[in-house]
């Protein structure tokens, strides 16, 4: 009896991605549109360069669950910028706010 393989979800074919969702439709998207990505020393909350600066700079992290496994996702931000967007209950509270 033969195995059934998936395809993977991200395919290239010439100038274009072909990528498969998971409802099984697949959307199409130009190669060159992926070369102008926003660069990844971006603040995710103000948009401005995250510059040099240790202190300054955090990494932001989600983790959730989809279709039974963990994913995970991250984007860098100022320190400011997030301690400023931070819900009352908790600013202030901890070892990040020390400082």
């Amino acid at each position: 009896m033969a195995k059934r393989r998936d395809q993977p979800a991200l395919q290239t074919s010439g100038q274009t991605w072909q990528i498969r969702l998971p409802d099984g439709s697949v959307k199409q998207m130009p190669a060159e549109a992926s070369r102008d990505a926003a660069p990844a020393h971006v603040c995710c909350f103000c948009g401005l360069d995250l510059g040099d600066s240790e202190p300054e700079r955090v990494l932001v992290s989600a983790r959730w669950a989809e279709d039974g496994e963990e994913r995970s996702q991250s984007w860098g931000a100022h320190h400011r910028c997030l301690a400023e967007r931070m819900h009352e209950a908790v600013a202030g509270a901890g070892p990040f706010f020390a400082g």
